[in-house]
């Protein structure tokens, strides 16, 4: 959780749903925002708190799995993007890989998902 630069993935403890993120800052930070997040009663709520609220599901705040460590902005978002679209239940939203281009789709469907 020390972990700074990474992409990241938090689970849903009830169902197949993941949530893919992406942090310049440390990993413990970005989750502890998350969480509260789901308590916080002005603003737009997240797509975590969304499906916590909609589901009655939880997350599995303590198995978050670092799925890329990479100090590049953009080469970390790019590695968000991917992993977004390898997720089999995806929460994230779907603007959230605009910038992916459509030609690595097959590329990526040859590799299993998280």
């Amino acid at each position: 959780m020390s972990h700074s630069n990474v992409v990241y993935k938090i689970s849903c403890n009830d169902c197949e749903a993941s949530y893919v993120g992406q942090t310049k800052r440390q990993l413990q930070t970005r989750i502890g925002e998350h969480r509260k997040d789901i308590n916080k009663k002005t603003g737009s709520p997240s797509v975590i708190s969304i499906h916590r609220i909609q589901s009655s599901h939880d997350f599995k705040w303590n198995e978050v799995e670092i799925l890329d460590e990479e100090s590049s902005y953009k080469k970390r978002l790019i590695s968000e993007m991917v992993n977004i679209k390898k997720q089999s239940y995806p929460l994230n939203l779907q603007n959230d890989t605009l910038e992916l281009p459509e030609d690595y789709l097959p590329i990526l469907n040859l590799f299993p998902s998280h």
